[in-house]
């Protein structure tokens, strides 16, 4: 019987690796087909063709209704937003929301080999400590972008105190300071954005949208001081270019002040919690093998 099984089998696979050999292969004329339509797509089509079946779905239904807002809060969306990310605000948080229920199986697996009442409760702890994670770290991520600008806008602000006292274009001060070898590579891209930016519509605008995009208070005064030069000259703004220089600083002390503060509590904060998972699963573990125990006895 086992014989005429492992006979069958082989026959098998020689029959597949006959037809792999003998019949025409259509990989490269697939390969081809696949890069023909990605040239044809827009940028949307090509985000939509790497998701999921269930992410499609789930993102086609939840846009428009103002779900995710009502649930996580306009900010942040617009944290999000600020990051830059080809991915849509709404395919990360549905890819996370799965990966969370995903994780949230896990006690459920265990609980098939450790039946305790404990991994039943952890499913959806687990499950919602991973969301909530993912969502936290849009906040931690967004903080990490507004320190960098707030640490490199003093630079550019004296950059430009200098070649403005010169009588050099904005533009090209905005060019020469996105092409320094010390400016971050976000700050970079934001002025260049800027550049392009000046080219389809006025300075003026083109520095508004600046100041949102940086999002941070003191730069739309760094913008308005700006519009003063434009109109008046540099002598008319110099004093308040080097009050708003002062204010980014004043600004960076805090943030630094405030990192070193909380540095230790986060550390803290992850060891109770990494302890308090491993002895969960260590007590509901020595329980179960006491309780097979006394059932034999």
């Amino acid at each position: 019987m086992i014989g005429g099984i492992m006979m069958g089998v082989g026959l098998f696979l020689l029959v597949i690796g006959l037809l792999n050999a003998l019949l025409p292969n259509f990989k490269r004329q697939n390969q081809l087909n696949a890069i023909a339509t990605l040239i044809t797509m827009n940028e949307l089509d090509r985000e939509r063709s790497k998701q999921g079946h269930l992410t499609r779905y789930l993102t086609k239904h939840t846009k428009g209704l103002g779900s995710l807002d009502y649930l996580l809060g306009e900010t942040t969306r617009r944290m999000y937003l600020g990051l830059g990310k080809k991915e849509s605000y709404e395919v990360y948080i549905i890819n996370h929301l799965i990966t969370s229920i995903a994780l949230g199986t896990v006690p459920l697996m265990v609980y098939t080999v450790f039946p305790q009442k404990l991994f039943v409760a952890a499913a959806p702890v687990l499950a919602g400590l991973f969301f909530y994670t993912s969502i936290m770290s849009i906040k931690n991520e967004y903080n990490k972008r507004q320190k960098l600008l707030i640490r490199d806008l003093p630079n550019m602000i004296s950059k430009m105190i200098i070649a403005l006292e010169v009588g050099r274009p904005l533009n090209n001060i905005f060019r020469e300071i996105s092409e320094h070898k010390q400016t971050s590579p976000l700050l970079s891209q934001m002025l260049k954005r800027l550049i392009t930016d000046s080219r389809e519509m006025s300075l003026q605008d083109a520095l508004d949208k600046f100041a949102n995009e940086v999002d941070l208070p003191v730069v739309y005064d760094f913008t308005s001081v700006v519009n003063v030069v434009i109109v008046r000259g540099f002598d008319e703004a110099e004093k308040d270019l080097n009050a708003v220089k002062d204010d980014l600083r004043d600004l960076r002390y805090i943030s630094l002040g405030e990192q070193t503060r909380k540095e230790p509590g986060k550390m803290i904060r992850g060891y109770l919690l990494l302890g308090l998972s491993a002895l969960l699963i260590l007590g509901s573990m020595i329980a179960h093998i006491f309780g097979s125990f006394a059932s034999i006895n």
